[in-house]
């Protein structure tokens, strides 16, 4: 039972994550036009904006990541787990 609870939390945060990558990518093309068209301090301006905001959109890419791979690796333990018992442990029927 929480081996799906956890499978779909997994599959949410990556869908999440996975929309949020055009709307990034967006903001990086408007940013690059932006950055264009601004004289000197303005342009390292926006630069400056767009690197962290890329930097905090990675580091949470990371962390979901992380955050999957621990799911997976907690699922398959936990499979291991049930496996183990079921063939050492007769269950009653």
């Amino acid at each position: 039972m929480w081996t799906h609870v956890c499978t779909c939390i997994k599959q949410r945060l990556q869908l999440e994550l996975s929309s949020a990558r055009p709307l990034v990518e967006s903001l990086n093309e408007a940013g690059s036009r932006l950055r264009t068209l601004s004289p000197g301090e303005g342009a390292m301006r926006v630069e400056d904006a767009l690197n962290r905001d890329n930097k905090k959109f990675d580091a949470l890419s990371d962390q979901v990541q992380r955050r999957a791979d621990k799911i997976q690796l907690q699922k398959q333990k936990s499979l291991e787990v049930s496996f183990v018992c079921d063939t050492h442990f007769v269950r009653p029927t």
